[in-house]
């Protein structure tokens, strides 16, 4: 039993330190944070945490924003890592504007370099309540789910099994992107000679 514990301890953390920023975003290198007040950054989280969900069209499996580092996770809970950097009102809009203006306040008296910084901002532009659009895989999963239960009772509806069997194909297909799947299939072959 010790055996199995310790497998997928290890097992999870291993997942965890590989998933700790799944949305790849890196902070431009002349961002200086520390010219950014607390309420601020705190501001900035909230947005970032209300919009995840919207951006993802309804629901997000794992939505996290830490104002002192500045650093957060948006997750889809069909598995997808939506482009939060490409949105207006999300952690890394704000950054950009904040970068902005940071390099407009280094170039006092510079028309050409104040220009230069607003050219070279490319911040969101898309508005949250444009969804990122969902995989081909993840909606033929719901849409084959959808169907299979109205020919099953004659009434179209969607159903827990239709829901959870898009999270499942998401689920799936995100921990194969991250060459997971043979972990987890490792793991799993091995519980019943750990038992």
């Amino acid at each position: 039993m010790r055996s199995l514990a310790l497998l997928l301890a290890v097992f999870v953390a291993g997942i965890a330190a590989q998933d700790s920023n799944p949305n790849n975003y890196t902070p431009p290198p002349t961002f200086n944070a520390g010219a950014v007040n607390d309420a601020t950054k705190n501001g900035w989280c909230t947005a970032q945490r209300n919009n995840c969900p919207k951006i993802c069209g309804g629901a997000a499996s794992r939505n996290e924003c830490q104002p002192d580092t500045l650093t957060f996770a948006c997750v889809c809970i069909d598995g997808t890592v939506p482009n939060v950097a490409s949105y207006k009102d999300t952690l890394p809009y704000y950054i950009c504007i904040a970068n902005r203006d940071q390099c407009v306040q280094n170039h006092p008296n510079d028309a050409e370099g104040q220009t230069k910084c607003q050219e070279d901002a490319k911040c969101g532009t898309k508005e949250v309540d444009q969804p990122e659009p969902k995989s081909s895989s993840t909606l033929a999963a719901a849409s084959t789910m959808q169907t299979a239960s109205a020919t099953a009772t004659g009434k179209t509806t969607t159903t827990a099994a239709a829901a959870t069997a898009a999270t499942s194909t998401g689920a799936a297909a995100a921990l194969g992107a991250q060459g997971q799947t043979g972990l987890l299939v490792g793991a799993l072959a091995a519980l019943p000679f750990v038992l």
